[in-house]
């Protein structure tokens, strides 16, 4: 009884909004945390993902689908990309999700710092180098799994047989 009392209340201080950051959630804070968002341009991972889904998904849909002109795709693209768009304010929109996960990790005065450091001529380097870092460190990751795989299929033979899931 004692412990299921005590995972009630840890519970219920978890789900504080200031449960993490040990701070409420105001409206400096939230703003200061739009403010970084599109400062630092996380504002742009929905249409990133967007792009990157059509990349993926476009040649594979005109291979099924050859009869269909190009022109089409470029419709079903642009209302994709506006969906997004239009998608991204307001209580349900992305940028809204953002927001707790934020205050979670920072405390307003550590957003305002972000906010400095982001304004100056290095953090905006950052900024720049970032999106470009994150595609080549997703490529590398890419490759160095596929390397390892082998390796990986190995190991789960042997330990699967050991522990009797395989036959020997």
């Amino acid at each position: 009884m004692k412990k299921q009392l005590l995972l009630s209340v840890l519970f219920l201080f978890a789900a504080t909004p200031q449960a993490w950051s040990g701070e409420p959630l105001t409206e400096s804070k939230k703003n200061a945390i739009k403010h970084l968002i599109y400062l630092t341009g996380a504002n742009k991972i929905g249409l990133q993902f967007a792009d990157a889904v059509n990349k993926n998904l476009q040649p594979m849909m005109k291979k099924q689908y050859p009869k269909i002109p190009d022109r089409a795709f470029d419709i079903m693209w642009e209302e994709v990309r506006a969906a997004f768009e239009s998608n991204m304010e307001g209580e349900s929109g992305l940028i809204s999700r953002f927001i707790p996960v934020y205050h979670k990790y920072f405390t307003e005065k550590e957003l305002n710092e972000m906010i400095s450091f982001y304004n100056t001529d290095t953090g905006k380097k950052v900024i720049k180098a970032l999106p470009v870092l994150t595609q080549e460190g997703i490529a590398i990751g890419r490759t160095w799994s596929k390397e390892i795989m082998p390796s990986i299929n190995q190991r789960l033979k042997i330990r699967m047989k050991k522990e009797g899931y395989l036959n020997k």
